[in-house]
Protein backbone atom coordinates (compact mmCIF):
# COMPACT_ATOMS: atom_id res chain seq x y z
CA UNK A 1 0.00 0.00 0.00
CA UNK A 2 2.32 2.75 0.94
CA UNK A 3 5.10 1.35 -2.09
CA UNK A 4 1.55 1.92 -4.71
CA UNK A 5 1.03 5.63 -2.84
CA UNK A 6 4.21 6.29 -2.86
CA UNK A 7 4.76 6.12 -6.47
CA UNK A 8 1.18 7.73 -7.30
CA UNK A 9 3.11 10.87 -5.45
CA UNK A 10 6.04 10.74 -7.53
CA UNK A 11 4.31 10.62 -10.74
CA UNK A 12 1.79 13.34 -10.00
CA UNK A 13 2.54 16.35 -11.76
CA UNK A 14 3.87 19.31 -9.91
CA UNK A 15 1.23 22.47 -8.79
CA UNK A 16 2.49 26.17 -8.92
CA UNK A 17 3.44 25.52 -5.21
CA UNK A 18 5.98 22.12 -6.01
CA UNK A 19 7.51 24.56 -8.71
CA UNK A 20 7.69 27.52 -6.45
CA UNK A 21 9.85 25.63 -3.88
CA UNK A 22 11.44 23.84 -6.48
CA UNK A 23 12.88 27.11 -7.68
CA UNK A 24 13.66 28.34 -4.05
CA UNK A 25 16.33 25.19 -4.04
CA UNK A 26 17.23 25.35 -7.93
CA UNK A 27 17.43 29.63 -8.11
CA UNK A 28 20.80 30.59 -8.20
CA UNK A 29 21.51 27.24 -10.87
CA UNK A 30 18.75 28.62 -12.80
CA UNK A 31 19.39 32.04 -13.10
CA UNK A 32 23.39 30.80 -13.86
CA UNK A 33 21.79 29.19 -16.90
CA UNK A 34 19.64 31.94 -18.01
CA UNK A 35 22.92 34.44 -17.92
CA UNK A 36 25.46 32.38 -19.93
CA UNK A 37 22.18 31.74 -22.45
CA UNK A 38 21.56 35.56 -22.78
CA UNK A 39 25.39 35.78 -23.16
CA UNK A 40 25.55 33.25 -25.87
CA UNK A 41 25.99 34.49 -29.91
CA UNK A 42 23.09 32.25 -30.76
CA UNK A 43 19.18 33.19 -30.70
CA UNK A 44 17.60 29.54 -29.85
CA UNK A 45 19.16 26.36 -27.47
CA UNK A 46 18.72 23.31 -26.79
CA UNK A 47 19.73 21.43 -24.04
CA UNK A 48 18.32 18.26 -23.14
CA UNK A 49 19.38 15.26 -20.61
CA UNK A 50 19.25 12.80 -22.72
CA UNK A 51 21.03 12.32 -26.37
CA UNK A 52 20.37 14.15 -29.37
CA UNK A 53 18.46 12.27 -31.78
CA UNK A 54 20.83 10.75 -34.52
CA UNK A 55 23.81 12.98 -33.09
CA UNK A 56 24.77 10.38 -30.72
CA UNK A 57 25.82 12.93 -27.88
CA UNK A 58 25.66 11.87 -24.46
CA UNK A 59 25.91 14.18 -21.05
CA UNK A 60 27.91 11.44 -19.05
CA UNK A 61 31.13 13.29 -19.67
CA UNK A 62 30.18 16.61 -20.86
CA UNK A 63 27.36 18.81 -21.40
CA UNK A 64 26.53 19.65 -24.67
CA UNK A 65 23.82 22.42 -26.64
CA UNK A 66 22.30 22.14 -29.77
CA UNK A 67 22.03 25.73 -31.33
CA UNK A 68 19.00 25.89 -33.20
CA UNK A 69 19.52 29.28 -34.92
CA UNK A 70 21.23 31.59 -36.64
CA UNK A 71 22.94 27.72 -37.47
CA UNK A 72 22.26 24.45 -36.37
CA UNK A 73 25.07 22.97 -34.17
CA UNK A 74 26.10 21.07 -31.46
CA UNK A 75 28.76 22.67 -28.98
CA UNK A 76 29.99 21.48 -25.76
CA UNK A 77 29.06 24.16 -23.08
CA UNK A 78 32.62 25.57 -22.60
CA UNK A 79 31.83 27.32 -19.26
CA UNK A 80 32.81 24.63 -16.57
CA UNK A 81 30.85 26.54 -13.95
CA UNK A 82 27.43 26.26 -16.48
CA UNK A 83 28.25 22.57 -17.32
CA UNK A 84 28.07 22.04 -13.76
CA UNK A 85 25.00 24.16 -13.29
CA UNK A 86 22.99 21.81 -15.67
CA UNK A 87 23.79 18.37 -14.42
CA UNK A 88 22.94 19.46 -10.54
CA UNK A 89 19.54 20.71 -12.74
CA UNK A 90 19.20 17.51 -14.56
CA UNK A 91 19.96 15.64 -11.54
CA UNK A 92 17.60 17.18 -9.68
CA UNK A 93 14.81 16.46 -12.04
CA UNK A 94 14.87 18.79 -15.13
CA UNK A 95 14.70 17.19 -18.46
CA UNK A 96 15.73 20.09 -21.08
CA UNK A 97 16.19 23.81 -21.23
CA UNK A 98 15.20 25.77 -24.49
CA UNK A 99 16.34 28.96 -24.87
CA UNK A 100 14.89 31.59 -27.55
CA UNK A 101 16.33 35.16 -27.12
CA UNK A 102 12.69 37.00 -27.98
CA UNK A 103 10.79 34.97 -25.52
CA UNK A 104 12.99 33.32 -22.54
CA UNK A 105 14.00 29.89 -21.24
CA UNK A 106 12.02 27.25 -20.66
CA UNK A 107 13.14 24.58 -17.99
CA UNK A 108 10.94 21.80 -18.44
CA UNK A 109 10.07 19.54 -15.47
CA UNK A 110 7.69 16.95 -15.86
CA UNK A 111 5.51 15.37 -18.31
CA UNK A 112 4.06 12.76 -19.61
CA UNK A 113 2.09 11.71 -22.76
CA UNK A 114 -0.87 14.63 -22.35
CA UNK A 115 1.05 17.74 -20.46
CA UNK A 116 4.28 19.37 -19.46
CA UNK A 117 4.67 21.53 -16.59
CA UNK A 118 8.11 23.37 -15.40
CA UNK A 119 9.92 26.52 -14.82
CA UNK A 120 10.17 29.79 -17.32
CA UNK A 121 12.03 32.69 -17.33
CA UNK A 122 10.82 35.24 -19.73
CA UNK A 123 12.76 38.99 -19.13
CA UNK A 124 11.99 42.22 -18.87
CA UNK A 125 12.60 42.67 -22.74
CA UNK A 126 9.89 40.32 -23.83
CA UNK A 127 6.71 42.53 -25.11
CA UNK A 128 4.90 39.81 -26.84
CA UNK A 129 1.71 38.28 -26.24
CA UNK A 130 2.71 34.47 -27.03
CA UNK A 131 5.32 32.15 -26.53
CA UNK A 132 4.96 30.41 -29.71
CA UNK A 133 8.45 28.97 -30.09
CA UNK A 134 8.53 28.44 -26.20
CA UNK A 135 5.23 27.41 -24.91
CA UNK A 136 3.06 26.68 -28.42
CA UNK A 137 0.06 24.30 -26.12
CA UNK A 138 0.77 27.15 -22.84
CA UNK A 139 -2.99 26.69 -21.22
CA UNK A 140 -1.91 27.89 -16.97
CA UNK A 141 0.84 30.55 -16.35
CA UNK A 142 1.22 31.70 -13.04
CA UNK A 143 4.26 33.86 -11.14
CA UNK A 144 6.18 32.45 -9.39
CA UNK A 145 8.49 34.06 -5.84
CA UNK A 146 10.76 36.00 -8.32
CA UNK A 147 9.69 38.61 -11.29
CA UNK A 148 10.30 37.41 -14.57
CA UNK A 149 9.90 33.84 -13.30
CA UNK A 150 6.48 31.57 -13.71
CA UNK A 151 5.79 27.79 -13.11
CA UNK A 152 3.71 26.67 -16.54
CA UNK A 153 1.65 23.79 -17.87
CA UNK A 154 1.42 23.09 -21.25
CA UNK A 155 -1.35 20.46 -22.59
CA UNK A 156 -2.46 19.93 -26.37
CA UNK A 157 -5.75 18.40 -26.02
CA UNK A 158 -6.74 21.22 -23.62
CA UNK A 159 -5.46 23.75 -25.52
CA UNK A 160 -6.74 22.43 -28.53
CA UNK A 161 -10.64 22.03 -26.60
CA UNK A 162 -10.36 25.63 -25.37
CA UNK A 163 -9.28 26.86 -29.29
CA UNK A 164 -6.72 29.00 -28.02
CA UNK A 165 -3.82 30.12 -30.25
CA UNK A 166 -0.59 29.54 -29.06
CA UNK A 167 0.23 31.27 -26.03
CA UNK A 168 -2.27 33.15 -23.59
CA UNK A 169 -3.54 35.70 -25.14
CA UNK A 170 -3.11 39.34 -22.92
CA UNK A 171 -0.05 37.81 -21.50
CA UNK A 172 2.89 40.28 -21.26
CA UNK A 173 4.77 38.90 -18.99
CA UNK A 174 4.90 41.65 -16.39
Amino acid sequence: MFLVAAILVRCSPPNSSDLNRMFRVDRQDLEFVVGYLMESPHNRVSIRDTDFTGLGMHFNESIYFLALEPERTTREISCLDTSEAVSRLFSRGYRSIVFDREEGVDFLRWSNIREVRGIVYIGDGYRGQSLDFLLPFLIEIEPLDHHGWYFYVENFHEWRRLGRPAGLPGFTGQ
